[in-house]
């Protein structure tokens, strides 16, 4: 790790991963706070989310201790409705300009 000063911990933007707690806004917010060449962090939880947007120069890091499940609308018709669950082993997103994820 070159400089923690490149890194945004998502608790610090006032994520809670107990996997109840739609965590979009606190994710989004750590995306947005983090600077080019930096790593948005997600350790330690459940953390259930909605859609959010990588931008350039950046890494989201789920670590093996956390798990990033998404979200699903109801609208969504149900033989789309699988749940998408990221743990097993350290998961890295590099950011290129405007990736949904």
């Amino acid at each position: 790790m070159a400089s923690t000063n490149l890194w945004r911990d998502v608790d610090n933007y006032g994520a809670v991963g107990d996997g109840v707690t739609m965590n979009t806004v606190a994710i989004q917010a750590a995306i947005k706070a983090c600077p080019a060449g930096g790593v948005v962090w997600l350790h330690g939880g459940i953390f259930r989310s909605g859609t959010v947007i990588l931008h350039d120069n950046m890494t989201l890091y789920i670590d093996t201790n956390a798990t990033l499940l998404a979200h699903q609308l109801m609208t969504t018709p149900s033989w789309l409705r699988m749940p998408l669950t990221l743990n097993r082993s350290a998961w890295l997103w590099s950011g290129r300009k405007n990736a949904p994820m």
